[in-house]
Protein backbone atom coordinates (compact mmCIF):
# COMPACT_ATOMS: atom_id res chain seq x y z
CA UNK A 1 0.00 0.00 0.00
CA UNK A 2 2.59 2.52 0.84
CA UNK A 3 4.40 1.94 -2.06
CA UNK A 4 1.32 2.77 -4.94
CA UNK A 5 1.37 6.27 -2.48
CA UNK A 6 5.45 6.83 -3.33
CA UNK A 7 4.72 5.41 -6.82
CA UNK A 8 1.71 8.22 -7.12
CA UNK A 9 3.62 10.99 -5.30
CA UNK A 10 6.55 10.69 -7.55
CA UNK A 11 4.24 10.43 -11.15
CA UNK A 12 2.02 13.75 -9.77
CA UNK A 13 5.91 15.70 -9.60
CA UNK A 14 6.47 14.21 -12.78
CA UNK A 15 3.23 15.29 -14.19
CA UNK A 16 3.38 18.65 -13.03
CA UNK A 17 6.57 19.03 -14.03
CA UNK A 18 6.14 18.22 -17.44
CA UNK A 19 2.87 20.37 -17.38
CA UNK A 20 4.96 23.16 -16.53
CA UNK A 21 7.76 22.99 -18.56
CA UNK A 22 5.20 22.93 -21.75
CA UNK A 23 3.73 26.08 -20.53
CA UNK A 24 6.91 27.75 -19.94
CA UNK A 25 7.99 26.57 -24.00
CA UNK A 26 4.80 27.77 -25.00
CA UNK A 27 4.70 31.25 -23.13
CA UNK A 28 7.97 31.60 -24.75
CA UNK A 29 6.92 30.79 -28.42
CA UNK A 30 3.94 33.68 -27.86
CA UNK A 31 6.54 36.10 -26.98
CA UNK A 32 8.25 35.43 -30.25
CA UNK A 33 10.91 32.71 -28.90
CA UNK A 34 14.11 33.22 -27.41
CA UNK A 35 15.43 35.12 -30.33
CA UNK A 36 13.14 37.91 -29.71
CA UNK A 37 12.19 37.62 -26.23
CA UNK A 38 16.08 38.27 -25.27
CA UNK A 39 17.21 39.83 -28.65
CA UNK A 40 19.51 42.57 -26.80
CA UNK A 41 21.19 40.53 -24.72
CA UNK A 42 22.05 37.98 -27.98
CA UNK A 43 23.03 40.98 -30.09
CA UNK A 44 25.43 42.38 -26.81
CA UNK A 45 26.54 38.63 -26.85
CA UNK A 46 26.84 38.75 -30.88
CA UNK A 47 29.07 41.39 -30.79
CA UNK A 48 31.62 40.60 -28.15
CA UNK A 49 33.94 38.77 -30.51
CA UNK A 50 34.50 38.19 -34.45
CA UNK A 51 32.56 34.71 -35.46
CA UNK A 52 29.77 35.09 -32.48
CA UNK A 53 27.20 33.40 -33.86
CA UNK A 54 24.10 31.25 -32.63
CA UNK A 55 25.34 27.78 -32.55
CA UNK A 56 22.23 25.89 -30.82
CA UNK A 57 18.72 26.98 -30.30
CA UNK A 58 15.74 25.52 -28.51
CA UNK A 59 12.59 26.27 -27.16
CA UNK A 60 14.51 27.76 -24.10
CA UNK A 61 17.88 27.74 -24.52
CA UNK A 62 20.15 30.14 -26.69
CA UNK A 63 24.21 28.88 -26.96
CA UNK A 64 26.60 31.63 -29.04
CA UNK A 65 30.28 30.68 -29.01
CA UNK A 66 33.34 32.04 -31.62
CA UNK A 67 35.87 29.58 -32.43
CA UNK A 68 39.36 30.72 -33.26
CA UNK A 69 42.85 29.54 -33.01
CA UNK A 70 43.53 31.88 -30.40
CA UNK A 71 40.59 32.01 -28.00
CA UNK A 72 37.28 30.56 -27.51
CA UNK A 73 34.21 32.51 -25.96
CA UNK A 74 30.77 31.49 -25.19
CA UNK A 75 27.77 32.47 -24.07
CA UNK A 76 24.35 30.64 -23.14
CA UNK A 77 21.29 31.80 -22.06
CA UNK A 78 18.60 29.57 -20.62
CA UNK A 79 14.95 30.35 -19.29
CA UNK A 80 14.34 28.14 -16.53
CA UNK A 81 10.46 28.70 -15.45
CA UNK A 82 11.00 31.93 -13.12
CA UNK A 83 14.66 32.53 -14.04
CA UNK A 84 17.02 33.27 -16.98
CA UNK A 85 20.51 31.87 -16.22
CA UNK A 86 23.05 33.63 -18.31
CA UNK A 87 26.50 31.81 -18.42
CA UNK A 88 29.54 32.83 -20.23
CA UNK A 89 33.21 31.53 -20.95
CA UNK A 90 36.12 32.90 -21.81
CA UNK A 91 39.70 31.04 -22.69
CA UNK A 92 42.87 32.31 -24.17
CA UNK A 93 45.56 30.13 -25.44
CA UNK A 94 47.45 31.12 -22.95
CA UNK A 95 45.40 31.98 -19.77
CA UNK A 96 43.43 30.46 -17.33
CA UNK A 97 39.58 30.11 -18.71
CA UNK A 98 37.57 32.78 -17.23
CA UNK A 99 33.93 32.06 -16.76
CA UNK A 100 30.68 34.16 -15.62
CA UNK A 101 27.01 33.23 -14.79
CA UNK A 102 24.46 35.53 -13.93
CA UNK A 103 20.57 34.40 -12.70
CA UNK A 104 18.13 37.02 -13.31
CA UNK A 105 14.18 36.84 -12.69
CA UNK A 106 12.65 36.85 -15.68
CA UNK A 107 10.21 39.95 -15.42
CA UNK A 108 13.78 41.58 -15.09
CA UNK A 109 14.37 44.41 -17.76
CA UNK A 110 17.08 43.22 -20.50
CA UNK A 111 18.80 46.51 -19.65
CA UNK A 112 18.88 45.70 -16.00
CA UNK A 113 20.37 41.89 -17.24
CA UNK A 114 23.03 43.63 -19.78
CA UNK A 115 24.24 46.54 -17.16
CA UNK A 116 25.36 44.03 -14.93
CA UNK A 117 26.78 41.72 -17.50
CA UNK A 118 28.48 44.42 -19.33
CA UNK A 119 30.03 45.60 -15.56
CA UNK A 120 30.87 41.92 -14.70
CA UNK A 121 32.91 41.30 -17.90
CA UNK A 122 34.58 44.80 -18.09
CA UNK A 123 35.83 43.26 -14.51
CA UNK A 124 37.32 40.31 -16.51
CA UNK A 125 38.74 42.20 -19.47
CA UNK A 126 40.81 44.51 -17.47
CA UNK A 127 42.34 42.07 -15.55
CA UNK A 128 42.89 40.15 -18.71
CA UNK A 129 44.68 43.23 -20.06
CA UNK A 130 46.29 43.57 -17.42
CA UNK A 131 47.44 39.97 -16.82
CA UNK A 132 48.47 40.34 -20.66
CA UNK A 133 50.60 43.94 -20.27
CA UNK A 134 52.39 41.58 -17.02
CA UNK A 135 53.17 39.50 -19.56
CA UNK A 136 54.08 41.25 -22.37
CA UNK A 137 58.19 41.70 -22.66
CA UNK A 138 59.32 45.16 -22.17
CA UNK A 139 60.42 45.81 -25.30
CA UNK A 140 56.91 44.87 -26.90
CA UNK A 141 54.82 46.99 -24.89
CA UNK A 142 57.16 49.94 -25.57
CA UNK A 143 56.65 49.42 -28.78
CA UNK A 144 52.56 49.56 -28.29
CA UNK A 145 52.70 52.43 -25.74
CA UNK A 146 54.70 54.34 -28.26
CA UNK A 147 52.43 53.59 -31.62
CA UNK A 148 49.69 54.71 -29.30
CA UNK A 149 51.15 58.02 -28.53
CA UNK A 150 51.84 58.11 -32.18
CA UNK A 151 47.80 58.24 -32.66
CA UNK A 152 47.26 60.99 -30.29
Amino acid sequence: MIWILVIGTILFIIIRFIIAYSKQSESISNEGGMRKKYSEIIRYFLALAPKMRIVKETKTYILIESDTTVSKMSASIHHVFDEVVIDWHNSTFNMLPKKLKWNFNVNDSQQQMLDQITHDINIVARSIEKNMNSVMPDNVRKKKLNSLEKKD
